[in-house]
């Protein structure tokens, strides 16, 4: 599809040519206000020109390279599980209550095997689309508006999370005497998503930062991280991409590949690999 006359191109391309030799690294959207001011040096009919005819130009970059490249290892899930159960979590001057750290366990464990985004998808989980039966959990729509089942019926851990927030439920409705329709709440209320004492990231950030799970620079690690995770494993695991795909919620292969984090020790685990397969081969 041809969108500008010969010279409209030619320009364009010296546009660009000249923004890349003077900018390597900008933003992926340049505002046209932006090129009205860098343009200036350009002949008053390039300037003319380019104000008619380009009000956005979007960079020619690659994508995945400002993306976050942060992700929880196993280990850290087993620090972050065992200072949740020994030690006590702070609020402000008096520390979570048994409830919460049991709903917040719960949560954290969901997110790391299943890959959910939390906030959106987690969180906001009813019971409405638990099928206890079945064993398998039903998201209605998503960030991509598109929704998937998850059948958990051969994962141990998520059948345990399941079961005793069935169970939790079922106590706070007895003792209550009213529906309480989330599947991850304290005391029947949904857990809050701020960041303020009280609500689930203050709460992740203060385990993360007691537990030594933090980032290259020093901070805490994100509850967003726990979606890697679980892509890695599930690229380890030799799940299918596919398949992979459909467990996590991706929807194309460019945005499932910003998740398949790949390591040193990965590469340090491939090479060894590929060397014992030479030494089995020549041995034959």
């Amino acid at each position: 599809m041809v969108l500008y006359a010969s010279p409209d191109v030619r320009v364009f391309r010296l546009l660009l040519r000249w923004s890349r030799t003077r900018w390597p690294c900008p933003p992926t959207r340049w505002p046209a206000r932006r090129w009205r001011v860098h343009c200036d040096r350009l002949p008053w009919s390039t300037r003319h020109w380019r104000s008619q005819r380009i009000p956005w130009l979007w960079r020619l970059r690659d994508p995945n390279a400002n993306a976050r490249k942060e992700f929880i290892d196993p280990s850290d899930y087993a620090a972050i599980q065992a200072v949740i159960t020994t030690e006590p979590i702070l609020k402000v001057k008096r520390p979570y209550s048994q409830d919460y750290k049991e709903t917040a366990t719960r949560t954290i464990t969901f997110v790391y095997r299943t890959g959910w985004r939390w906030n959106s998808e987690v969180r906001p989980l009813t019971w409405r689309n638990v099928d206890l039966d079945r064993e398998r959990v039903t998201l209605d729509t998503s960030k991509n508006r598109q929704g998937r089942t998850l059948n958990y019926a051969d994962d141990p851990d998520l059948k345990a999370v399941i079961e005793a927030a069935r169970a939790d439920t079922d106590t706070v409705e007895q003792e209550t005497g009213r529906l309480v329709p989330w599947v991850f709440h304290v005391e029947g209320r949904p857990l809050r998503a701020d960041s303020a004492p009280g609500g689930f990231y203050h709460f992740w950030k203060t385990v993360c930062l007691k537990a030594g799970v933090t980032c290259t620079d020093g901070k805490h690690k994100l509850p967003h991280d726990n979606r890697r995770s679980t892509v890695r494993r599930l690229e380890h695991s030799g799940v299918s991409r596919e398949v992979a795909k459909r467990i996590v919620g991706h929807k194309t292969d460019s945005m499932y590949g910003r998740y398949n984090i790949t390591t040193d020790e990965d590469v340090r685990d491939a090479l060894g690999r590929a060397a014992a397969y030479d030494r089995q081969d020549t041995e034959r």
